[in-house]
């Protein structure tokens, strides 16, 4: 890379910590990572030693070598168009040769400033002398110059993240440290670990220069750590790590399912499964997709929305654990088609008669919304249940289920429209000869059964009307 080049991009870089808006770089650690966060719209890729590290099967704490985290760093910095700053732990080595040597590798392989701890090994008696510490700081400032691009040196100290020493002084010692790490020419000065606003906002103060926080979920947000005055914010390997982790769900689904489709879903079903609620703390939560539920000779076949987060994402069953299935159940009960009212769990011995039960969503979804792409996700197991029940009727249980059937209809070429057929409570439409009479109902939702908008006598008047169809 023209070294002309690279240093326009250095002081661009250097530019951006001055705000007025906040810095935030999720750190890339791959090329692809780095054109994703580049085509987002960000200034500016800043790597992760870490990220960088376990994609080379190496943990993190410099044990991958300097050549090998250049290979990377350098690689990223020729797929990008924007200025790259590269994680570079301690500096990969002790002394201030080995931070010369550093600093002249880094621009070599095209990037534009750097990352420097002051801890070489995992425990607090690794952490570098200030004194030390400030002559290498300097070291990489001079070399730096020397070679034509003065490095955008962001000089960090773990006090906070290890922890080192005593709590009750590592403000004080935080703050020491990074107004020397300054005063030698650092550019921005960098405390991971810290998460308190209130301790955020008196280093800010305390240290009068670009201060970098790393974002952790107990953190402040990103608008509010630029009131407060902080330059510039991390991600550190939480992106990397949240990738792996969708790589583990995805991987953890085909064996269960064989099909990995909604990530927004699978994230949201396995969070409430650990988290649980309180009145549920003892159980072991389902937390997978729900299958369908009833009469593999069934002629009625029922249609619902999604799970509910504690219900059959607790229990495993469609309809069981929750106020909507107590509603439904006892209406099937009445009209005779399930031999019991109440629906607690998988083993309470309940068993459908005639009616099996599915849901356009098999996931727990927030807020009891799917989306649109993941109803469609799920279509083909609905669509498998009707060929394989070929029931005589469907009941829709609510707008989202009676279009969620008609949609399979329309994407056969069945019918034209889904408008053609206007969703009501107590609806019934024959829709194509050949293919199940369609019954709809206001969900048995808490919404809607609290309030009188449904009520056990309209769910049975529609039940009485699809047993004497079924009868026929």
């Amino acid at each position: 890379m023209d070294v002309r080049v690279q240093a326009e991009k250095a002081e661009r870089f250097r530019k951006l910590h001055g705000g007025p808006r906040i810095l935030a770089l999720p750190n890339a650690w791959d090329v692809a990572s780095a054109r994703i966060l580049e085509e987002a719209g960000y200034p500016a890729i800043a790597t992760s030693s870490a990220g960088v590290a376990f994609s080379l099967g190496y943990p993190d704490g410099q044990r991958v070598s300097r050549d090998q985290m250049l290979e990377v760093v350098g690689r990223i910095a020729h797929a990008v168009r924007v200025p790259v700053t590269a994680d570079m732990e301690s500096g990969y080595g002790t002394t201030v040769k080995d931070m010369v040597e550093t600093a002249k590798a880094v621009i070599a392989a095209g990037a534009i400033g750097m990352n420097l701890e002051d801890v070489t090994g995992d425990d607090e008696s690794s952490q570098v002398d200030t004194a030390q510490q400030v002559e290498k700081i300097r070291a990489i400032r001079e070399a730096s110059a020397l070679h034509g691009v003065p490095l955008v040196l962001n000089a960090r100290t773990d006090i906070y993240l290890m922890p080192i020493g005593e709590a009750a002084t590592r403000f004080e010692r935080t703050v020491e440290r990074l107004r020397a790490y300054r005063q030698a020419g650092a550019d921005c000065v960098f405390a991971p670990g810290v998460s308190s606003r209130d301790t955020i906002a008196e280093l800010v103060k305390a240290i009068g220069a670009p201060l970098n926080i790393l974002v952790s979920p107990n953190c402040p947000s990103l608008a509010e750590l630029e009131k407060m005055g902080v330059a510039r914010a991390s991600a550190g390997s939480a992106v990397m790590r949240a990738a792996l982790g969708l790589v583990r769900r995805i991987g953890k689904d085909w064996m269960e399912s064989g099909t990995y489709d909604c990530p927004r879903l699978v994230s949201y079903r396995e969070k409430v499964a650990r988290e649980k609620r309180r009145a549920y703390r003892e159980w072991t939560y389902w937390g997978k997709p729900v299958p369908g539920f009833g009469d593999a000779q069934a002629q009625l076949l029922i249609l619902g929305l999604a799970p509910a987060a504690h219900g059959a994402n607790r229990t495993g069953r469609m309809f069981t654990g929750d106020r909507s299935g107590d509603f439904l159940y006892a209406a099937l009960h009445k009209a005779g088609f399930a031999n019991q009212a109440s629906s607690l769990h998988r083993d309470d011995g309940l068993r459908l008669k005639d009616a099996y039960i599915s849901a356009t969503c098999r996931c727990a979804p927030p807020e009891n919304k799917p989306l649109p792409k993941e109803i469609a996700n799920c279509r083909s197991y609905f669509e498998r249940e009707l060929e394989i029940l070929k029931p005589k009727a469907v009941l829709a249980l609510g707008k989202i289920a009676w279009d969620g059937y008609l949609e399979i209809l329309k994407q056969r070429g069945v019918i034209a429209s889904r408008a053609l057929y206007k969703f009501a409570h107590g609806a019934e439409a024959d829709v194509a000869a050949g293919f199940p009479r369609l019954f709809g109902v206001y969900h048995p939702s808490q919404q809607n059964t609290q309030t009188g908008r449904v009520t056990p006598a309209m769910y049975a008047a529609v039940l009485r009307r699809i047993r004497r169809y079924l009868e026929k």
